[in-house]
């Protein structure tokens, strides 16, 4: 296919979504745009970035054709940037990318905008995996044969969870363990040095002029001021929602609650700027969220687990065993939480939850539905080197 085709493709693949895109007019600046979630017989159900419409008391959807549609908020989910409009007309719903499975890095994806009534385009890729999702782990029994032992790397750079472990004959979990100690270590070094940084850039020093006068104070370096109008959502990273899909592109401004393309025509998710990256809210984020406003429920319950992690490479004998190639190593477990209630310890690496695989935190965080609050649920979990299973009871985000 040359560059002729692919450019034919680009524009017919942006002409199909003409319908489905809208002007979501609800903010003293510039508009915004949205893209139609579901249509019924006689409404249909508009989903955008709740910043757009935040303040908004009189909110109309537009289109193309010139015309502006009443709209109301059906309910909002502001930690996930999320917002559901209700207008009182029937408009093409989007083809939507459904299932579990991640769009890979890489893949060329359209961000869509109605900012100005015409319907606007932009190019990129995605850029990295989901928030909250390490790599995939090479096939443990694919590497066992390759793997040599090898001398502990002593530099600065960041462990890659993705590379080549020297394996243990004796003890299969050492290595793991000491490569997730150095990072773990050198996180906190670099995270110590960016507050010390931090406070440097308010802190005033004395400077002498020798013979030309008196010592005189003054800033290093006064923070900028943003100027009034612009975004003030820059949230810290882990206010990001989890299963969030970071973008290499451009998002032009009022491209916020617009839909991003693959090149399959689908809508993977929409856009948001509102966490000072370009990220877009894949369909695993939204339906559970769509489903519970449709439903005209105050809000949407989220179970809780209480417990942070990273996906690490199984043994080769319980990949084989379970046919799983990894798992998540829990890292901390707080206190109080449903973990800590059934007795979960640092160290242990979950496998499932209720019969489902959870092989990477993008699984843990799809596993953890509003269904399962309040009910006993086995976990299959790996400690010590031995499978184990225990019964939970999943608590529910406040």
């Amino acid at each position: 296919m040359n560059l002729s085709e692919v450019s034919s493709k680009i524009q017919a693949l942006i002409q199909g979504a003409e319908e489905s895109v809208v002007q979501v007019l609800g903010r003293a600046r510039l508009p915004a745009s949205g893209v139609v979630w579901s249509r019924e017989a006689d409404h249909s159900f508009i989903l955008t970035a709740n910043h757009v419409v935040e303040h908004g008391r009189s909110l109309h959807i537009g289109r193309s054709a010139g015309e502006s549609i009443a709209a109301r908020i059906v309910g909002r989910i502001p930690e996930q940037d999320l917002a559901l409009l209700r207008i009182e007309q029937p408009l093409p719903a989007a083809a939507w990318r459904a299932g579990k499975d991640v769009p890979p890095v890489g893949e060329l994806v359209l961000a869509l905008g109605r900012t100005h009534g015409a319907l606007e385009a932009s190019l990129g890729i995605i850029r990295a995996p989901t928030i909250g999702e390490a790599q995939r782990i090479p096939n443990a029994e694919a590497t066992e044969s390759q793997a040599t032992p090898e001398a502990v790397d002593s530099s600065d750079e960041p462990w890659d969870p993705t590379e080549e472990a020297a394996v243990d004959a004796e003890d299969p979990w050492q290595d793991t363990i000491e490569k997730l100690s150095r990072s773990a270590e050198r996180a906190v070094q670099h995270a110590e040095e960016i507050a010390r940084r931090a406070v440097r850039n308010f802190e005033f020093r004395d400077e002498f002029e020798g013979d030309h006068g008196p010592p005189h104070r003054h800033y290093r370096r006064r923070p900028r001021m943003r100027r009034r109008g612009r975004a003030r959502f820059h949230s810290p990273l882990w206010e990001v929602p989890m299963g969030a899909l970071p973008l290499d592109i451009t998002l032009y401004p009022g491209f916020s609650g617009g839909p991003l393309l693959n090149l399959s025509g689908q809508v993977i998710g929409i856009n948001t700027s509102a966490f000072g990256n370009a990220l877009t809210l894949p369909h695993t984020l939204l339906q559970p969220a769509c489903v519970a406003l449709q439903e005209q429920k105050p809000s949407t319950k989220r179970a809780f687990l209480g417990v942070s992690g990273q996906a690490v490479r199984l043994p080769a004998p319980i990949a084989r065993e379970w046919q799983q190639e990894s798992g998540i190593l829990l890292t901390s477990i707080q206190e109080g939480s449903a973990a800590e209630t059934a007795g979960l310890l640092l160290g242990d690496i979950l496998l499932s939850l209720d019969g489902e695989r959870i092989s990477t935190l993008q699984e843990l965080h799809a596993a953890l539905t509003s269904d399962r609050i309040g009910k006993p649920l086995p976990l299959r979990l790996i400690r010590a080197g031995e499978t184990k299973e225990v019964s939970l009871h999943l608590g529910e985000r406040s």
